[in-house]
């Protein structure tokens, strides 16, 4: 008992959390008070046992906001077995005794705005799904 008594008190005293906020920058720190403002600048720092916040508001991700978010980026994240355009990969796993953990902020609504994220292919363009998360890893808990 007393052993994972210890186990469970360094798990929780390793564990960090993240922040994201819609209006924030990703040269911040991640913290409450100086939030990132991308998941995948999140995804460089989360570790099994974390947890990243979004803070409310809405993501409006714009193909011209981000460099990753370019045509040629877009067209490098399509693919043409799925239809898929994957704007965010989760690839960090966790551990079956420390997930990581991506959740709204306490009392707040996180909105994730993609339209404007468009595969430039014509009329693939229409069948083409825009999919938010791809979840590649295991451990991972979303609410």
């Amino acid at each position: 008992m007393k052993k994972i008594l210890c186990v469970l008190l360094t798990v929780c005293l390793l564990a960090t959390a993240f922040t994201m906020c819609a209006f924030a920058e990703d040269t911040n720190k991640g913290t409450i008070d100086s939030p990132f403002a991308t998941f995948n600048k999140a995804q460089e720092f989360v570790a099994p046992g974390d947890t990243v916040y979004f803070r409310g508001g809405t993501y409006n991700v714009r193909q011209d906001q981000y460099a990753y978010y370019s045509k040629t980026e877009i067209m490098k994240r399509y693919t043409s077995r799925t239809g898929w355009v994957i704007v965010n990969d989760v690839s960090k796993s966790g551990t079956e005794d420390a997930r990581i953990n991506y959740f709204a902020y306490p009392g707040e609504k996180p909105v994730f705005n993609l339209e404007a994220i468009k595969p430039p292919f014509g009329e693939v363009q229409t069948l083409a799904k825009v999919i938010v998360f791809h979840v590649k890893a295991s451990w991972v808990h979303f609410k």
